[in-house]
């Protein structure tokens, strides 16, 4: 569980660097399709579709 944690602060980390949002988002899009199917979804995968809509704004 730590771990799951772990991902997901560091993944809302990126929301902070919109500048980067060019080298972050291919990444992001990337994890989001490999964690396609999860049932529940992790926190992980929340992380990343949180983020990504907000670099995508």
């Amino acid at each position: 569980m730590l771990t799951a944690v772990q991902q997901a602060i560091a993944t809302y980390q990126l929301a902070e660097f919109p500048e980067y949002k060019s080298m972050s988002l291919p990444i992001i899009e990337h994890l989001i399709k490999k964690t396609e199917g999860e049932q529940p979804s992790s926190l992980f995968r929340e992380a990343l579709l949180d983020v990504q809509q907000r670099l995508q704004r």
